[in-house]
């Protein structure tokens, strides 16, 4: 990867997670750390504000891009059982390293089978 890539990571991410994504060179901003409990129409602005995809575990955003069309730079929803597991997080971090250009502006959800990316 040339440049960091930027990336928000919404309370719900497992700390470890964002611990390997920096260890990975993303650039990381994270609510937990700079804005706790701040509401999720917030969360998504951040992301505008920063021109960073949203790294989630809240399926409540996917309500707010989909449904309510609320603006966003991109939400990537983690629907893995236990994603901060070292073969997890390793997982992620290569998928967003290798996506992230498609992530942007759309709504792309990760399981542990398989990468699906919404055009909205």
């Amino acid at each position: 990867m040339d440049s960091m890539h930027s990336v928000v990571a919404d309370e719900s991410v497992d700390y470890r997670v964002i611990v390997e994504l920096r260890n990975s060179r993303f650039n990381v901003y994270s609510i937990l750390e700079k804005s706790p409990g701040i509401d999720d129409e917030k969360v998504l602005k951040k992301t505008q504000e920063l021109d960073s995809i949203l790294i989630t575990e809240d399926k409540d955003f996917g309500e707010l891009v989909i449904r309510l069309k609320k603006n966003h730079a991109g939400v990537v929803l983690v629907r893995i059982h236990d994603s901060g597991s070292i073969n997890n997080r390793t997982r992620l971090c290569r998928i967003l390293k290798d996506h992230i250009t498609e992530m942007k502006n759309n709504i792309s959800v990760i399981t542990e089978e398989k990468l699906r990316i919404r055009s909205l």
